[in-house]
């Protein structure tokens, strides 16, 4: 087998704007990637073309067929893909969640969850630049992980049974958005780096033979545009350009200022606890009603909701004011 330089190949990966390019990329690079871009595409507008994306996947399994991104179904000779290697190959292909919720939830007698359908709405940028849309549920069902695995894996999974339905939902979507996708690999296929079709919009392109449209984006680029084409006066700015060719920009309205900042704090603090258990949420959300001097309101149960409404309770405590003494109701449950 000659020896190939996948580093040096995965840095040049190119974006194709036309057929005779994309057959091109893809003689040069089937043998080496699993190719998830059809071999025949529609370019129908000049502004659209396929960025080609890498996304590697650990192939590394223990002795039962179980490993990171893979494991191995119960019968079958191939291996498939865990949620998280999924969603990493449907970023890389842009795909953009619209909508995450639960759709139904049954509880035992006992009160613990037994049943959940959860329902997450997705689309996708196809490769001739139509907008590919779709609804798709996943499922938890306590009585199949009864059936099949040990009292402390059964009880571990029901303490999360919304975020493993949603995880499988968003698994499903994945393979439904991503028509390329296989379900079933080889490990020598896991090997090799996926190579995966993003749309992208390059409106240089609309502008290559268009003087106007090369004014307007220089004049947007510069902020400008209300200068140029007489638009309503903005407040007035001072612009420091620094020689990275960003600003700084000094607003007379100072919470305009801070606006984008408080929404990146959200974003990471977000993005921190999801990633966290629930059990963590609910350490966390304790010492937050300790710190600030509140009461979770009267019949919620935290660890009951959805990891969005858990996430919503966390920043909403955070951002109280310290040692408050009065019971707040939360801002989505008034009526």
């Amino acid at each position: 087998m000659t020896p190939t330089n996948l580093p040096a190949l995965l840095e040049t990966l190119p974006t194709v704007k036309n057929q005779t390019e994309l057959n091109s990329a893809l003689q040069s690079l089937k043998q080496h990637f699993n190719v998830l871009v059809p071999a025949q595409m529609n370019f129908s507008s000049p502004m659209h073309k396929v960025a080609l994306e890498a996304v590697q996947l650990d192939p590394t399994v223990d002795t039962k067929g179980n490993g990171i991104d893979i494991f191995k179904p119960a019968g079958s000779p191939g291996y498939t893909l865990h949620y998280k290697a999924a969603n990493k190959i449907g970023g890389a292909a842009g795909i953009i969640w619209t909508k995450s919720e639960v759709a139904k939830r049954e509880t035992g007698k006992d009160g613990r969850v037994t049943y959940v359908e959860f329902v997450v709405g997705w689309e996708v940028k196809k490769t001739n630049g139509s907008i590919k849309k779709g609804l798709t549920t996943g499922y938890y069902r306590y009585k199949e992980d009864e059936a099949k695995l040990d009292p402390k894996q059964v009880d571990a999974r029901r303490r999360f049974a919304e975020g493993l339905a949603e995880s499988n939902a968003k698994l499903r979507a994945i393979f439904e958005a991503l028509e390329q996708l296989p379900r079933s690999f080889s490990l020598e296929e896991i090997k090799k780096p996926f190579l995966v079709p993003c749309v992208v919009e390059d409106i240089n392109e609309l502008a290559k033979d268009d003087p106007e449209i090369r004014k307007m984006i220089a004049a947007n680029a510069l902020g400008i545009t209300d200068k140029i084409y007489g638009k309503d006066a903005q407040p007035q700015q001072d612009r420091n350009l620094l020689h990275n060719a960003t600003a700084e920009i000094i607003d007379e309205h100072p919470q305009a200022a801070m606006a984008p900042i408080q929404e990146l704090a959200e974003e990471k603090f977000r993005r921190e606890w999801r990633e966290k258990s629930t059990d963590e949420r609910e350490k966390k959300l304790a010492e937050l009603l300790k710190q600030k001097g509140q009461t979770f309101p009267v019949g919620a149960v935290f660890g009951t909701l959805i990891i969005d409404r858990q996430l919503d309770a966390l920043w909403y405590f955070n951002g109280l004011p310290d040692a408050q003494s009065k019971p707040v109701d939360l801002p989505w449950e008034k009526k």
